[in-house]
């Protein structure tokens, strides 16, 4: 055989190796991978009307969680317990020295000592007040100085606000409020809405008539331009009524005199008092909020007892977690905390896990939405199980539903070729069967 001729059947020997392949490669796949005529799509199953598909049951939507929330009474009771620590060493500060056989309480007394406290605040000075160790005892209790200064003060009154007899405030109405005579300079102010360029009036009295009174130069005036106080000073009528109304009143205004001179006394003075027997302002409490403008007793504490509060505050931010769920419920707890890692030990004992409040959002979402969630700080490891499985229920669900579907439809398929095979008169006899079942 020579090379052209070689080469002229070539191409006929591949199309031979390529058809032979192909045979072989049909017989591998098998008959499940070929289509009715020949070709790679997938066959469906035969059907076989004497065995059907199960009939498929809907899967039920799952119900939001209602969970027993009796454990926040469980809750309370256990940070209670650990809150009563805390009470028990700072709730009576007059037992505050008392010896303990707690070594870390101890060694948080000597850290957050009065004279390190004191020491802060001399430099710092707040609300300008002074510091100094060691620090004074009260000298008086501070009922004791607004019981004296408000009986000292009322005493003052009474000597600079006599009261009088009815003779006495008659006779003090009838100077004050005296008659003009002819003749006399007189100067007053018109009532409002009286007549007149100005209101301001000034001239010598030329007479008093029954309702008029006139002036010089050339000046009238009638009893309705005038204020009460100032025609009492002209007409007599009017002057015998104010002289009469300002006795009556009198005594009344006695007393308002006083009282209102002892109030404004006392918040000048008591400030004063209340320093020079070692008291000073709460500026733990109040802080900025804090005026010397108005006086409130309730701002004021003894320096001992202001040192010691903050000795309390020292002790909770390091020792004490944050157990105060309502009020505290998004705040981190500080990992370093010496309190806060045995209260954590102290609560997974319990059964109780701390959950965040990105953590409850997520868990909220198996509860019922018309109601708070509360599965936030502190809750039981049983309760976020059960919530854990109701949101992997809910989270299959979709899937779950989509499979129902398809099962049904294949369901329906079967039914529908079991009658079409009936009616062929393929199944009479399973028919027949099927009714005596």
């Amino acid at each position: 055989m020579n090379t052209r001729h070689f080469r002229s059947i070539l191409p006929v020997i591949v199309l031979a190796a390529m058809f032979v392949s192909y045979q072989a490669f049909s017989q591998d796949m098998g008959p499940e991978m070929m289509g009715p005529d020949g070709g790679g799509a997938p066959q469906q199953p035969a059907f076989d009307p004497d065995n059907p598909p199960p009939k498929p049951v809907k899967p039920e939507e799952p119900k939001p969680l209602e969970p027993d929330m009796g454990w926040l009474d469980t809750r309370k009771q256990l940070t209670d317990l650990y809150d009563g620590i805390i009470d028990a060493q700072f709730g009576d500060m007059r037992r505050r020295l008392r010896p303990t056989a707690n070594p870390l309480l101890q060694r948080f007394r000597e850290y957050w000592s009065e004279k390190n406290i004191v020491s802060e605040w001399s430099r710092t000075r707040p609300l300008g007040n002074d510091w100094t160790y060691p620090i004074p005892e009260v000298t008086e209790d501070i009922k004791e100085i607004n019981e004296t200064l408000t009986r000292e003060l009322e005493e003052e009154a009474i000597q600079k606000f006599p009261d009088k007899t009815t003779e006495q405030y008659l006779a003090e109405g009838e100077r004050i409020f005296a008659l003009y005579r002819r003749g006399d300079m007189v100067e007053f102010t018109l009532a409002a809405g009286g007549r007149g360029v100005s209101s301001k009036v000034r001239g010598k009295l030329r007479e008093v008539q029954k309702n008029v009174i006139k002036l010089e130069p050339r000046k009238i005036f009638t009893r309705t331009d005038l204020p009460r106080e100032v025609a009492a000073r002209f007409f007599v009528e009017d002057h015998a009524a104010m002289v009469k109304e300002y006795a009556a009143k009198g005594k009344l205004a006695c007393e308002l005199n006083r009282k209102n001179y002892v109030h404004v006394q006392f918040l000048r003075r008591m400030p004063e008092r209340l320093v020079a027997a070692n008291y000073v302002p709460d500026h733990i409490r109040f802080g900025e909020s804090f005026t010397t403008k108005i006086f409130k007793l309730e701002q004021w504490v003894s320096r001992k007892y202001l040192v010691m509060e903050r000795q309390r505050q020292q002790w909770e931010a390091n020792t004490t977690p944050r157990t105060k769920m309502e009020a505290n419920m998004d705040a981190r707890r500080d990992p370093g905390s010496i309190g806060a890692n045995i209260f954590s030990v102290f609560m997974d004992g319990q059964g109780f896990k701390w959950i965040t409040a990105e953590e409850s959002a997520r868990l909220g979402q198996a509860l019922r939405k018309d109601e708070v969630n509360r599965h936030i700080g502190w809750v039981p490891k049983q309760d976020i199980a059960d919530i854990e499985n109701k949101i992997r229920e809910i989270e299959s669900y979709p899937e779950k539903l989509e499979k129902y579907k398809s099962d049904l439809a294949r369901y329906e398929d079967w039914v529908r070729q079991k009658k079409e095979y009936d009616a062929q008169g393929g199944g009479a006899g399973a028919g027949a069967e099927d009714d005596d079942d």
